[in-house]
């Protein structure tokens, strides 16, 4: 049993928002103490109670923008089609989205925010061919699928509980993650003794507990541009040996050998010797744009079938006196991040850096035992985050195949069967 589907303009009213004059300056606050406007970029809030910009009462009044009450559902219907949030408070919104006010007892104020999505879906799959595109004439032609009020109900809080979680899970891992970076500056300037604790910054000046040498004092070798192939080198059955390039990292990360995110290449034998990559190789990106040139990662569980490409520069170091893990934290950190950038050389659209900007990279290191106790404080970390991001990967399938099984219909439920009180406007 499906649910039965209703135009959403029978239980709802909708309204277009608008823009003031742009040419007028007085029509636009810009403390950020005007009234709220909405445009679709502020949709990516569920709840939107902050909007980018401000419009003020001057520009209220000599526009067409409309009042969009608190606890309004909101829904993007041009350029990006079918984008939903409810209204935090009292605002206005851009002529690219629709209010829907509530006509009908019937309709449940959170159901709009659920159905909404699954109208527009149906209507992207019946235009996937031509492109999607909405006006107020097609958005009152848009159905919602409609079971009674208290089964709206009971659905939206069940999927609000979710999304809920889901929120408390992202807000877990950003939590996480500034605790990493707030104590991974401690850890690399002060460090850590033999029982654990952050050391006392010492007295004198300087950011480190420790005398920087050039980071070519830790090198075995010098580093090492990578292999340069044409796109008809690489193979698309997966076959032939696999390739680290600079869209396979972000600053600070560990390769992983069997990620499936390295594409694969034809090489031959003498690449391999030359370009083939072994466990703790670090990978400087030396050619990028100037946010990204410098980012560093770690490669792992390698297995002699990789190698990296040109725009890379691998450091292999002198793991008895410089643990490969606690470089790449070195070279990762804002510091010598900023030091790669302030080196780099400027081209069209790009930046560059050499042998001679990584070399000369100071770093400040402690003994190895230290450093040891360093990486395992934070790859605990690293685990506890690598944890809650796996909950949110779950919970978002999880939620996807519920959403799915309440509003097609396919499965019900009750405010009873969920342990609900009864509400005004149930029948």
């Amino acid at each position: 049993m499906t649910w039965p589907q209703v135009p959403v303009h029978e239980v709802a009213r909708i309204e277009i928002g608008g823009t003031p004059a742009r040419a007028v300056a007085r029509y636009w606050s810009e403390n950020g103490e005007g009234l709220p406007w909405v445009s679709i970029a502020d949709l990516l809030q569920p709840v939107v109670t902050e909007t980018s910009e401000q419009i003020s009462e001057a520009g209220r009044i000599n526009s067409n923008v409309k009042l969009v009450p608190a606890g309004t559902t909101m829904m993007s219907f041009k350029l990006t089609v079918g984008r939903v949030a409810v209204a935090g408070c009292d605002l206005f919104t851009n002529e690219a989205i629709a209010a829907f006010h509530a006509t009908s007892r019937a309709l449940h104020p959170d159901w709009l925010k659920y159905s909404l999505p699954v109208a527009v879906r149906n209507v992207i799959a019946d235009t996937a061919v031509k492109g999607v595109t909405l006006n107020k004439k097609s958005l009152r032609t848009l159905t919602i699928p409609f079971p009674s009020r208290p089964e709206q109900r009971a659905i939206a809080h069940v999927l609000t509980t979710l999304d809920d979680l889901i929120a408390d899970t992202e807000t877990a891992i950003a939590k996480l993650e500034a605790i990493r970076q707030g104590l991974l500056h401690d850890l690399l300037t002060r460090g850590l003794d033999e029982n654990g604790e952050l050391r006392q910054p010492r007295a004198t000046e300087g950011l480190f507990n420790w005398e920087p040498l050039p980071f070519e004092s830790y090198l075995r070798g010098t580093p090492q541009n990578g292999l340069y192939k044409p796109e008809s080198a690489y193979t698309e059955q997966g076959d032939g040996a696999k390739i680290v390039r600079i869209d396979s990292f972000n600053n600070g990360d560990v390769v992983k050998a069997a990620s499936a995110v390295l594409k694969t290449l034809r090489v031959s034998e003498s690449d391999l010797k030359v370009y083939g990559l072994r466990s703790g190789d670090l990978m400087i990106n030396r050619v990028n744009s100037i946010d990204w040139v410098g980012k560093t990662a770690i490669v792992d569980d390698t297995t002699g079938q990789e190698v990296f490409e040109s725009n890379i520069m691998r450091c292999r170091v002198q793991e008895d006196r410089l643990r490969p893990m606690y470089a790449l934290l070195l070279l990762s950190a804002p510091w010598s991040q900023k030091h790669f950038r302030a080196r780099a050389k400027s081209a069209i659209s790009q930046a560059s850096i050499n042998q001679g900007d990584i070399r000369s990279l100071p770093v400040a290191v402690p003994e190895v035992d230290e450093q040891d106790r360093v990486v395992a404080v934070v790859r605990d970390l690293d685990k506890s985050r690598a944890v809650a991001e796996f909950s949110r990967a779950v919970l978002g399938g999880l939620t996807a195949g519920i959403r799915d099984e309440l509003l097609l219909g396919r499965t019900h439920v009750s405010p009873a069967l969920l342990g609900l009180p009864p509400e005004d406007g149930d029948v």
